[in-house]
């Protein structure tokens, strides 16, 4: 997941970078290309990576929640606004699991 992780927020830096310019050109086709399988992998992963934490029992039910509609909230969050809000309920989850590790009680 880590892989998949890095290599989607690469891919999106280099969508932005190539940009830039006055006209698309080749490479920002290539970068989209490599980012498709990233795009894939990343929300199946967290799927399934919040389905286990689910199954596990761990706290909070939320974060492992968002981790696991990632695919479903892919195809509705699509079908209403750009793909690149996809990442939302992954970003979301793993801030709520972060703030739970972080968070003294």
């Amino acid at each position: 997941m880590l892989v998949a992780y890095v290599g989607a927020c690469a891919c999106v830096a280099g969508e932005y970078w190539t940009q830039w310019g006055a006209k698309p050109n080749a490479l920002l086709d290539l970068v989209f290309v490599a980012s498709v399988p990233l795009v894939l992998a990343t929300v199946l992963g967290s799927t399934v990576l919040g389905a286990t934490l689910l199954v596990k029992g761990y706290r909070p039910r939320l974060a492992a929640a968002l981790l696991a509609l990632a695919l479903p909230g892919a195809v509705l969050i699509t079908s209403v606004t750009s793909m690149g809000n996809i990442v939302l309920p992954i970003a979301f989850g793993t801030a709520l699991a972060a703030r739970r590790t972080v968070s003294p009680r």
